[in-house]
């Protein structure tokens, strides 16, 4: 636990009267929080979210849970109902909650990892819309809600490497994906 002279701020700001160039930083909450589906429908010999928690536990950090469903502002602040989970390297059990969900804060994380797989639908989309409204100055979102929002995962590749695409058409049409279909066969 480290002590702060209350000369330093906890953004660690040298005060003006302080004669030294040491400064002392307050530390960040050793927490992490993923953002995943449902825990039981994670595969633990594949999925890299996993893997991730593991290693971040090995290193001594508190890991967190919660679906994109336990997202929500209150008083323009981002907060999640979460809980505590664990996985050990190796682990080949479906992790699971090691406490209730309680409410807490985005301030309360060091990172938040937005780990929802795909359908990118308006539950998906909405919870990028409240990812943005935390403190970057607090907290790292990875994957960022801005970069998920603009650059789909299945989509901007066609924006920057189309030549490496096969024939791809997107659309809600039926009259647009019949023809296509049956053009290419495969789809």
């Amino acid at each position: 636990e480290w002590k702060v002279p209350k000369v330093i701020d906890i953004q660690g700001e040298q005060s003006k009267s302080l004669k030294c160039n040491r400064v002392v930083r307050t530390p960040m909450p050793k927490k992490f929080l993923a953002i995943v589906d449902p825990l039981a429908s994670l595969n633990v010999l594949a999925d890299t979210t996993l893997a991730l928690i593991a290693e971040a536990g090995a290193r001594g950090v508190d890991n967190f849970a919660c679906e994109i469903g336990d997202i929500f502002l209150r008083e323009g602040k981002v907060h999640f109902h979460a809980a505590p989970v664990s996985i050990k390297p190796g682990d080949q059990k479906v992790p699971h909650y090691l406490a209730p969900k309680n409410v807490m804060s985005a301030d309360e994380f060091r990172v938040i990892f937005m780990r929802k797989d795909p359908p990118v639908d308006e539950h998906f989309m909405a919870s990028l819309l409240m990812l943005r409204v935390h403190d970057p100055k607090k907290t790292l979102v990875l994957n960022d809600p801005d970069g998920l929002l603009v650059a789909n995962e299945k989509l901007f590749g066609l924006h920057v490497a189309p030549q490496f695409f096969p024939a791809t058409l997107v659309s809600s049409n039926k009259e647009d994906l019949l023809p296509f279909v049956k053009a290419h066969q495969k789809v």
